[in-house]
């Protein structure tokens, strides 16, 4: 009697026109790195592309920084990603101790602009002698010009800042 035996093997199916694969073919994700120094420098401010990331990588940055501000200038600040929730995204803001400020509290009256946003983020920080501060804004290609128009506007000394982005 003839034991089958159990075993995996590689099978490799390739076209036969088709050029074998090497490493620098393959797509692997994205992969983001906050640095490893920004958790420690109460002035930091550090801008954070909410569409850019996932869950882990925006909430470990904020465990990671512990900001006194949180603030969103996002027109729909929404946490709707993948495993994650505005009720999960408050939740550790209140554990960090963490003020969290969006439109509806950094604007008064009903119009909901950028630029306002702005000129309420330039305001809250030129307040806030100590950081650090993160500033939530939407996509890095459509938000760019404002993260730059905040960044340069802030009345502080750049070089008591630390300034840093992620992704």
């Amino acid at each position: 009697m003839n034991k089958k035996k159990n075993f995996l093997r590689l099978v490799r199916n390739f076209e036969l026109n088709e050029p074998e694969k090497t490493s620098r073919d393959v797509n692997y994700d994205s992969s983001f790195q906050v640095d490893m120094f920004v958790g420690g420098n109460d002035n930091t401010i550090l801008v954070i592309y909410f569409a850019d990331i996932n869950r882990e990588m925006f909430s470990d940055t904020i465990k990671n920084i512990h900001p006194i501000y949180i603030l969103d200038m996002r027109l729909n600040p929404r946490f709707d990603i993948v495993g994650y929730s505005r009720k999960l995204a408050f939740s550790e803001f209140e554990k960090l101790g963490s003020r969290y400020m969006d439109h509806v509290d950094l604007i008064e009256g009903n119009e909901r602009s950028k630029g306002r946003l702005i000129e309420a983020a330039e305001r809250v920080i030129k307040e806030t002698k100590q950081g650090p501060v993160a500033i939530i804004f939407g996509k890095k290609e459509q938000d760019e010009v404002y993260e730059e128009r905040l960044l340069h506007n802030l009345p502080i000394d750049k070089n008591q800042w630390v300034l840093s982005e992620v992704p």
